[in-house]
């Protein structure tokens, strides 16, 4: 930001707050008497009218390093999404669209497959009895308690560890996926934010423009993206956070990288071993996962690199072992000793065949 831009904020600032206060007030009155959209339209733009203070406070924070801010809420021109709430899943029109709804088998497939393989894990390299074990108390009790109790058992053993961290990432996974919908219709706005398909929409966004910035700075060409998102995130974006696989409807497709899963284990005793696999990571662009959010990591070469996070904005990570810095971000949301700890990285690029959708046609 600019000099006069930020005294600009400053002035105004006792002003802006009034007129967030008034539509708020405003905004509950028109709920209480069943004016929804009118009332969810006046409480976005209260949200946005103080939008430049919150991002004078992330430019504060990471000085030079923030390149463009961004905020975790929809555009106030996306009224589409944020006044309608939510819409039947049954006035989809593409039956690909239907199927990657949690009504559809989908879900339950991606469950069953990570504990398919964890149990294979488990049973081959150690003993039956203690997959019969887990599998009676993930009956009886849940994942967490099935899991604590297994690891209580082997006490950190690196290969039980291993296959802890894959079916975390299998039920992670599906569990946002399924906080993300309702059984019969599609959730278009929601107050916690669109992380998830906000970062799936900048990485399709990016991935789709590279032959327009073919020999160009790839700093510029992350700017130019980051910039679709610094007044909020699109109707698109708001519509990808509620599929499983939306890459799907993109023409993209998601590799894990298994190899390079940070565990509970290493992320609580084991920053070297976190570092090395982050080292690891090829040059690409990546979606990561965390507990309760959802990143965008772009990976230059060892010295080079960038995050985009929804709440905050392109952030550059450059500079000699940038990894260190990348690992104290994702870490944020983490809670040491706690299975749901784990971190993931899924790479993303073009798929070789694209059977996708117009989203268009789905908005």
């Amino acid at each position: 930001m600019g000099r006069w831009q930020v005294v600009w904020i400053i002035v105004k600032t006792p002003f802006v707050y009034i007129a967030a206060a008034f539509f708020r007030a405003i905004s509950a009155l028109l709920s209480v008497i069943q004016l929804t959209s009118a009332s969810l339209f006046l409480k976005m733009s209260a949200i946005h009218l103080t939008r430049d203070n919150y991002q004078l406070g992330l430019q504060n924070q990471w000085g030079k390093r923030l390149l463009v801010p961004a905020i975790n809420e929809p555009k106030v021109s996306s009224t589409d999404t944020y006044t309608r709430s939510s819409m039947p899943i049954a006035e989809a029109q593409s039956e690909k669209v239907r199927k990657l709804h949690i009504s559809h088998d989908f879900f339950t497939d991606g469950i069953n497959n990570g504990l398919t393989a964890f149990f294979h894990t488990i049973s081959t390299k150690r003993s039956k009895e203690h997959c019969k074990a887990f599998k009676a108390t993930l009956k009886s009790d849940g994942i967490d308690s099935a899991i604590q109790e297994l690891r209580a058992h082997y006490k950190g053993d690196p290969k039980i560890e291993e296959a802890v961290g894959i079916l975390y990432v299998h039920y992670q996974k599906q569990l946002a996926d399924r906080a993300q919908m309702d059984a019969d219709s599609v959730r278009l706005y929601r107050e916690e934010g669109g992380c998830r398909g906000g970062s799936e929409w900048f990485a399709t966004l990016f991935l789709m423009t590279q032959e327009a910035f073919e020999g160009k700075d790839i700093g510029a060409h992350l700017v130019a993206v980051a910039k679709q998102f610094e007044t909020g995130y699109s109707s698109e974006a708001a519509l990808l956070a509620t599929f499983t696989q939306a890459q799907r409807l993109l023409g993209t497709q998601a590799s894990l990288q298994k190899k390079e899963v940070l565990r509970p284990y290493e992320l609580d005793k084991d920053e070297p071993a976190c570092l090395a696999k982050l080292r690891a990571l090829d040059a690409g662009i990546y979606c990561v996962g965390v507990p309760n959010h959802r990143l965008v990591y772009i990976k230059v070469d060892e010295k080079e690199g960038y995050l985009w996070n929804p709440n905050q904005g392109l952030i550059d990570l450059s500079g000699d072992d940038h990894q260190k810095l990348l690992l104290k971000e994702v870490k944020k949301t983490h809670v040491e000793g706690s299975f749901a700890a784990t971190i993931y990285f899924e790479k993303m690029t073009l798929a070789k065949t694209a059977e996708s959708d117009d989203l268009r046609e789905v908005i």
